[in-house]
């Protein structure tokens, strides 16, 4: 039911750092104002890692669990289709009709979204008819959950909190491509779980544009998520990135900006496996490579190499654990 869970998908519960401060930092003094290389920069290099790929699964958890409002349409492909309302559309012809600038409350079951008992209600407010095949720019959808819970898809749900939908372009809810169409998302402490999946209470707004090949972009802040494919979360601690890009800022300074692609990366009972590698590009030209070479339960090493222009150094940083919920610390050593 996701279009952030489909490739090619955008991503989007609070930003979770999944890694710590501590350890050696090897005696580097000067503050950077951007990537350079140094024993401490490579240390940053995995943390920005670790906790970069814990954000995307944080923000894809968030923004997908909307029972009522589905981005990719009944059996569409993610990124080649208009939205559709979940509990409103052809696939459910009895559920509840939403009348333009009326806000309209409905208890669980009436939904028809939930498997068996479920508990709660949902406030739907739209200045435009759910039957409508072209959705105006300028038009709204907002949901306030209230306790909603039950089992939906054969999963137990539950959410609460404010979701609200702003069009800033039109949108044919019947059209197969939503090729520069461009959405704002605003969420109110929303939050909730899916199975094993917590997320929230969380606050933001987040911008939706999607490029003229309909690939989506997501823009949070000072966060930018884009090329996300097969996401595959289990739970908080355990989950899979197929590839991703982020953008966020450099952590010495948040005038500049680091690029970071993810592949393969896979984390398992909260440690990052072996095989995952993230690419780091920052605003200076300057990259780093970060990959795991070795993971178990009280330690995670990371070979880590820093670019810039034809000279090339190697760092081994080593994450280490002191009991499975610990935060790790870090030693670092800049290989010959």
């Amino acid at each position: 039911m996701s279009f952030l869970k489909l490739a090619p998908a955008v991503l989007l519960g609070a930003l979770l750092s999944a890694c710590g401060g501590g350890g050696s930092d090897g005696g580097d003094n000067a503050a950077p104002t951007n990537l350079s290389q140094s024993t401490a920069e490579a240390r940053q290099a995995v943390e920005f890692s670790v906790s970069g790929a814990a954000t995307i699964v944080a923000k894809s958890s968030v923004l997908d669990n909307n029972p009522l409002f589905d981005l990719t349409g009944p059996g569409r492909v993610a990124a080649q289709a208009a939205p559709t309302l979940k509990a409103m559309g052809t696939s459910r012809p009895q559920a509840p009709s939403v009348k333009a600038q009326a806000l309209v409350s409905f208890g669980c079951a009436d939904l028809q979204v939930f498997t068996g008992p479920c508990t709660g209600t949902v406030g739907v407010d739209a200045n435009f008819l759910d039957s409508a095949t072209q959705i105006p720019a300028d038009s709204f959808l907002s949901m306030t959950f209230n306790g909603l819970s039950g089992v939906m898809d054969g999963v137990s749900t539950r959410i609460d909190g404010v979701f609200r939908i702003d069009f800033l372009t039109a949108v044919n809810s019947n059209a197969t491509s939503f090729a520069n169409a461009r959405l704002r998302i605003t969420l109110t402490n929303f939050s909730g779980t899916e199975g094993a999946v917590s997320y929230g209470p969380d606050s933001f707004a987040a911008l939706l544009e999607f490029d003229a090949l309909g690939q989506p972009t997501i823009t949070i802040g000072d966060l930018t998520l884009s090329k996300v494919s097969n996401l595959v979360v289990t739970d908080n601690s355990n989950f899979r990135i197929g590839s991703a890009q982020l953008r966020k800022p450099y952590w010495g300074s948040e005038a500049n900006k680091i690029d970071s692609s993810f592949q393969t990366w896979t984390v398992g009972q909260g440690r990052p496996a072996v095989g995952s590698v993230a690419s780091l590009t920052a605003s200076n030209g300057v990259t780093a490579k970060v990959e795991v070479s070795a993971s178990s339960s009280s330690s995670v090493v990371y070979p880590v190499q820093i670019a810039i222009g034809a000279s090339t150094k190697r760092y081994t940083v080593t994450a280490s654990y002191a009991s499975a919920t610990a935060v790790p610390t870090y030693s670092v050593v800049e290989m010959p």
